[in-house]
């Protein structure tokens, strides 16, 4: 599994049991509008990935905003969407 940051066309791998974090000056986000820890994105050992937001800054999963601290599933092709520029879409 992958994300792809939708603004500069890069892709990053996902690495099984780990989880990253996605904010300004992480994967090609550079916007001021973006909290540097804004959410968590967790891929499982059982290959089910997970997006948390962690940060009081608007953040959307398929133009539908995440609620602070809750846990959603990803699924190929959903797209997270910062604030101002940056969408990063799941692979």
């Amino acid at each position: 599994m992958s994300i792809q940051n939708l603004a500069t066309q890069e892709t990053f791998p996902l690495a099984v049991g780990s989880t990253i974090t996605l904010g300004r000056g992480s994967h090609g986000i550079h916007s001021p509008y973006i909290s540097r820890k804004q959410v968590e994105i967790t891929y499982l050992d059982d290959h089910r990935c997970f997006v948390k937001k962690v940060s009081d800054r608007i953040m959307l999963l398929n133009d539908a905003a995440l609620p602070f601290q809750q846990e959603f599933q990803l699924k190929n092709g959903d797209v997270l969407g910062f604030p101002i520029s940056n969408e990063a879409e799941v692979k």
